[in-house]
């Protein structure tokens, strides 16, 4: 059983008050619901910024999920306030994910071919340089 003080308790009880399954959670994520799983139950941990992206994508309060201070869901001060001190790198996940959501599957798939050959590209000169 988990303890209410866990992040997979909270995350649990959050995605449950949302009304939504672990796989229609995982979705924008790029989780697959057994994923969602297996934080819920405590086998992974919740890691800051996969909760900083829950944040962004479900409007769960960061703060929260990790320590269980504050509210469960941002309010409009906070999220505007949360998404002004967001690091860019988030800021451009949430656009991607924007234009991703907008696509359909073929250009979902195209983008996510891309992204993986840029990501290859970016190892393979990293490699070289060290």
């Amino acid at each position: 059983m988990l303890s209410k003080n866990s992040f997979g308790y909270r995350l649990k009880t959050a995605r449950e008050a949302l009304k939504i399954t672990q796989a229609v959670f995982a979705q924008p994520l790029d989780l697959t619901w057994t994923n969602v799983k297996d934080i819920e139950i405590g086998r992974k941990k919740l890691t800051p910024e996969l909760a900083q992206k829950i944040e962004l994508v479900h409007k769960i309060d960061f703060r929260w999920l990790l320590t269980g201070e504050g509210s469960m869901f941002l309010n409009r001060t906070e999220e505007a306030r949360s998404t002004s001190n967001i690091e860019p790198l988030c800021k451009g996940a949430a656009e991607l994910l924007e234009i991703f959501k907008n696509l359909d599957e073929e250009g979902q798939q195209e983008m996510i071919r891309l992204a993986k050959k840029e990501q290859l590209f970016a190892e393979l000169m990293k490699e070289r340089a060290g």
